[in-house]
């Protein structure tokens, strides 16, 4: 029976709930997710694309979004 307040994802048959054996497997996990996030915006917006001594306003912006989502969904 499919839960109403799960997201359709977690009620899909081919996704398995990950079971975690102790904190350090949630902070092995959230780290990695952060690392991806992080290694996938400076792929997309090189740090290195900056004019000298000037910030990529754009690249600010979409780290700022990156790091709010990451944000709503991991706390």
């Amino acid at each position: 029976m499919k839960n109403p307040d799960v997201s359709p994802v977690m009620n899909d048959p081919h996704h398995r709930k990950i079971e975690l054996q102790a904190p350090a497997d949630l902070t092995y996990l959230l780290n990695n997710i952060r690392a991806s996030a992080q290694q996938k915006l400076d792929s997309a917006f090189p740090p290195s694309a900056a004019p000298k001594g000037e910030e990529d306003a754009l690249r600010a912006k979409v780290e700022e979004l990156v790091q709010a989502v990451l944000h709503n969904y991991l706390n």
